[in-house]
Formats: structure tokens, sequence, C-alpha cells
């Protein structure tokens, strides 16, 4: 071992692919750290970029003698997910930090968040983030601000690391906001799912939670995150968002393979409807048949009765709540765009069902009785 990966505390690990309008901002921002070059290293992974990227990486690696750039010959499957397990195969810091290739970050963030993890002996940090419309040229707080601030209280420090994790889990899966303890990554084989498929970062987002012994939030926003430019994953068709189903497969059978299913089952729950809420809404209707019977196979443990439980313990309208439960317990047919007046409809009569039968102790509507009324009401 050299005196410089002794000495190394930090590896930065930027995923590039095809990013030549931002890169140059990513890697200026990187390299303006006010943490010592001596002490972290910065290792970009282009992905086979077929525009000036790599020419603009290469730029930076003979400017910086922290700088080192690993250039892939073929474009990997999927996301960054390839890309990115091959950062972390490379690195020889202590920490593990992300960057991408279209973001920028403060001057001072990996300085603090260093700061924090070995301060507080911690395999994980946790950081705010700000988010860059291209589209509308405006930056604004990151959609779950409010939960991450909350999650810096001390009164959730004192919490049970159960009770923490549960917290965490619910916070955008992103690795850019995270420190990872690189000697965690490696004992537990920690690494992105790879594959014909996006959104890799969710299953990670799992793994790093559950096997962190030590999980600790800094509130402050450090990075600004470009959402809404072209050729984002996010800006693709319907098709793409099937990765969810896949990834459920993956964190529900990592959750049994080390017995975290029982206690996490209902954080998988949540996980599962969130995406799916969302994820519909891009879809068209032979996609949303797909995704759906997915979902239900996924959830094939829980019960009917198990869900209207678990979603009458949140805040929302009784509509909203059974709309979500046939979503779930439904047919894959119900889900057409096309028919979701209709949906929203006989939900409302589900709703009134269910809510006189718990008053008065009557039977509520089968969920049969529902697929039946509207197939009527569609023939």
């Amino acid at each position: 071992m050299t005196e410089y990966e002794k000495n190394c505390l930090l590896s930065i690990i930027i995923p590039v692919h095809n990013v030549e309008k931002y890169l140059e901002r990513a890697l200026s921002s990187v390299a303006g750290q006010t943490l010592d070059k001596r002490y972290f290293e910065v290792i970009i992974v282009d992905d086979a970029s077929g525009d000036s990227s790599l020419k603009i990486a290469r730029r930076y690696e003979n400017r910086y003698s922290n700088f080192r750039v690993v250039a892939l010959d073929e474009i990997s499957p999927g996301g960054a997910g390839t890309a990115s397990n091959i950062g972390i195969r490379e690195a020889r810091g202590r920490y593990v930090g992300f960057v991408d290739g279209d973001d920028w970050i403060e001057a001072g963030m990996f300085e603090k968040m260093l700061d924090k993890a070995t301060r507080e002996n911690a395999d994980l940090v946790v950081c705010d983030f700000m988010e860059y419309d291209q589209v509308k040229g405006e930056i604004l707080e990151s959609y779950d601000s409010d939960h991450l601030k909350a999650a810096a209280l001390d009164d959730f420090s004192r919490q049970s690391l159960l009770l923490q994790k549960k917290a965490l889990l619910k916070l955008s899966p992103v690795p850019w906001r995270k420190l990872y303890l690189r000697s965690l990554l490696l004992e537990k084989q920690l690494y992105f799912p790879e594959g014909e498929f996006y959104f890799e970062d969710n299953p990670f987002h799992w793994f790093s939670i559950l096997s962190a012994g030590k999980i600790v939030v800094l509130p402050e926003a450090l990075i600004v995150h470009r959402k809404n430019r072209p050729g984002q994953t996010m800006d693709s068709s319907g098709e793409v968002f099937l990765a969810f189903m896949e990834h459920g497969k993956i964190i529900k059978a990592y959750l049994q393979a080390h017995n975290y299913y029982g206690d996490y089952r209902e954080d998988f729950l949540y996980w599962l409807i969130i995406q799916s809420g969302w994820i519909l809404q891009r879809m068209d209707s032979y996609l949303a048949g797909i995704f759906v019977k997915g979902v239900g196979r996924l959830l094939g443990d829980f019960s009917r009765a198990d869900l209207v439980e678990y979603f009458h313990s949140f805040p929302l309208d009784p509509v909203r709540i059974n709309w979500q439960i046939t979503l779930i317990k439904g047919r894959a047919f119900i889900y057409s765009r096309r028919h979701i007046d209709i949906l929203r409809f006989v939900s409302t009569i589900h709703t009134i069902f269910y809510i006189y039968g718990k008053r008065h102790g009557l039977l509520v509507i089968r969920e049969q009785s529902l697929a039946r009324l509207f197939r009527e009401k569609v023939n």
C-alpha cells in the first residue's frame, strides 16, 4: 500500500455518459472542494460516451493529480450501475461518495460530510440537496427536505436504529447525497444491481441503509441536482419504468434472505405504493397492465384486510385509500388510463360501502364485486 493510499480519506466516483454540456461544471465543482486534494481522489468512469465527455474528463485528469479516468470500451447495459460498481472496486478511500456528471456540488460538501462521518464514526452520512429545473431555470428545495430535516433533530437520533432506518428508507434513494464507509460496502458486498434496467439506486439505497450500523444526517443542501434535462432517464418513455417491478423483486429477495422482511414488510409496501402512484401516470394501458400484475405478485402475501388497516393509518382521503388498495388487489385491465375516471367513480362507491359497513357491522363490498361492476360499466 502506497503512502497516498494510506492517507486517502475519500473516493469521489463520477459515472459519466454523454453529458458534455454539463460535465465541465460538475468536475470544476469537485476540483474546487475545500478538502485538501492529498486526502481525496476522483474516479471518473466514462461509460463509452459518444460525445466529448471523455475528452473533458481526460483534461481534468491531466490537470489534477488526484483525478483519474476509467474509460469503458462498450456502453454498459441499463443505467449507471455498472460504472458505479467499477468506481467502488477502484476506490482507495476510507469513504466513498458519488457525483452525477450533470450536477454540481457546494465547495465544502465533502469536507463537511467527511468531518461528520469521522467525528461520529458513521457508516453512512446523508445530506440534503437542491433541484435545478432545466426547463424553468429555477432552483428549488428537494421534495423530501422536510423529512430530511426532521431526521436531523436530536429526538430522532435518540430513537432506535430500527425506527431511524424506517424513516430514512422513505428518503430519495439517490447515492449522490450520501457518504458510504467503503469497508462496509466491501464487507457486505453492497453493489448496484446490473442489468437491462434503470433506477438501480433504489435497491442500493435499501442495501446500504439496512446494512449500516450508524447513520447520521447533515441537514444542509450541499448538491444541486439538475432535472428535466433532455436525455435523463426520467424523461424516457413509460417502458423504462418497468424497472421498478424488477427492483421490487430484488429488494424483497434481499429482505427475505437477510431476515429483514418481518421488520420492514410495511416499509416495502410503502415504497411500492409511492412508486406506483406516479409511474402509472407515465404508462400506456398495455404497460400499466404489466406493471400492476407485477406489483400484485410482489404483494401477494398482503391480504385486502392488511391493506385496509395499513392505508387507514395515513391521513389520506377514503377515496384515494381505496383507489390505492384496488391498484394492488384489483385486475390489470382496471388501470388503463382511459378508464381512470370510471375507476375513481367505482372507488367512491366502494368507499361508501366500506365506511358504512365498518360503522354498522355490515359486510363490505368485495373486490370481486368491484371488478364486476367495473366491467359492466366499461362494456
